[in-house]
Parts: C-alpha cells; sequence; structure tokens
C-alpha cells in the first residue's frame, strides 16, 4: 500500500505534543480506513525523508469528530507550521481506537513508533 498525501501544516489541539508525541497536522480527507500508519514524510524544499507514523481519524480517546492526519516524525525536532509536507503511507498498522486511559493510549502510540521504526528501517 502506497498512497501519499500533501498538505500544509495546521495548529492542532496541541494534545500530541503534552503526551510526548508532536505531531504535524493536516486537515484533510483521505480515501484510508482510520487507523495509525507506517509513514515517511519529506519537508517541503529539504532532501531528507523522515520516518513517520500517522494517525488517520476522529481522536475518539478525546472526543474528536473531524477527521485528520496527525504525523509524528520520528527523531525530528523543528517548527513546521505552515509548511507543506508531503506523506507516504507504507503499512497499516492497527485501527483507530478509543482507549480508556490516556497512559494505555500512550503505551499503544509507543508500540505504533515501534512498528513504524521496524517498517520505515526496512
Amino acid at each position: 500500500m502506497t498512497m501519499t498525501i500533501k498538505g500544509i501544516v495546521a495548529h492542532g489541539d496541541k494534545r500530541g505534543r503534552v503526551l510526548g508525541f508532536p505531531t504535524a497536522n493536516l486537515n484533510a480527507a483521505a480515501p484510508l480506513a482510520y487507523g495509525v500508519y507506517a509513514s515517511q514524510t519529506r519537508i517541503a524544499g529539504e532532501d531528507k525523508v523522515w520516518p513517520s507514523v500517522t494517525s488517520y481519524g476522529t481522536r475518539p480517546t478525546f472526543d474528536g469528530a473531524d477527521p485528520r492526519i496527525e504525523t509524528h516524525i520520528l527523531d525530528f525536532a523543528g517548527d513546521i507550521y505552515g509548511q507543506e509536507i508531503e506523506v507516504e503511507f507504507l503499512a497499516f498498522i492497527r485501527s483507530e481506537a478509543r482507549f480508556d486511559t490516556v497512559e494505555a493510549l500512550i503505551a499503544a502510540m509507543q508500540g505504533d513508533m515501534d512498528q513504524a521504526r521496524a517498517i520505515t528501517a526496512g
């Protein structure tokens, strides 16, 4: 499965940053199942392709409603608000889920990152 979506990084709820997983948010719809994907991300104007993990869905743990694409770029620290990025979806990791606690969500996100690292490394 390979699909690419381009968009401008928008401000979100800043929840990912608070949880320790800052995300680049794209306010776009995608012809994908809601869930978590191994991905790679390119920032416009840069040659480097970053391994990433991307969630597409409504954020049910926090009662979200509008679908969003939220990409956590692995090993990246920088401000890319307002910049164009290109996210290539490489593999489906898991379906979107509602977690009973924030701790359970963080544990799942850590597992998602580990899987994305393995997929993007190979």
